[in-house]
């Protein structure tokens, strides 16, 4: 199922929650499910990668461009230009990490490291 981008506001801000503690895992993913008819894989998906970009760390589930050019944009916008760093970073150690194991490139990540980068 694709995921609509007028529920990137909400994914983000329950990823948000998740990784501030004020909510578990269990609980995030179950809202994004219950509430919002999301894949409860997916949605864990969603909040797992919202964590890795915060820390800055290679994830392995790749999320939709504008979903992922979404959270990036907010990051900055909510916790700065270090937690913005960190999350280019993270971005481009997936961008390695997915076309090491598999076949193609992920041309639209990389133009939002590249648009972004440039900033």
């Amino acid at each position: 199922m694709k995921i609509p981008a007028e529920l990137f506001p909400t994914i983000y801000q329950i990823s948000k929650k998740v990784y501030e503690k004020t909510y578990t895992l269990t609980d995030g993913s179950k809202i994004l499910a219950d509430q919002h008819g999301m894949n409860v894989n997916s949605a864990r998906d969603y909040i797992n990668n919202f964590k890795y970009l915060m820390q800055g760390h290679q994830f392995k589930r790749t999320l939709s461009a504008p979903s992922m050019y979404y959270f990036i944009d907010q990051i900055r916008k909510d916790y700065g230009a270090e937690q913005y760093k960190k999350a280019l970073i993270a971005l481009d150690l997936h961008i390695h990490y997915y076309e090491s194991c598999h076949s193609g490139e992920l041309n639209k990540l990389r133009q939002i490291l590249k648009k972004h980068y440039v900033r």
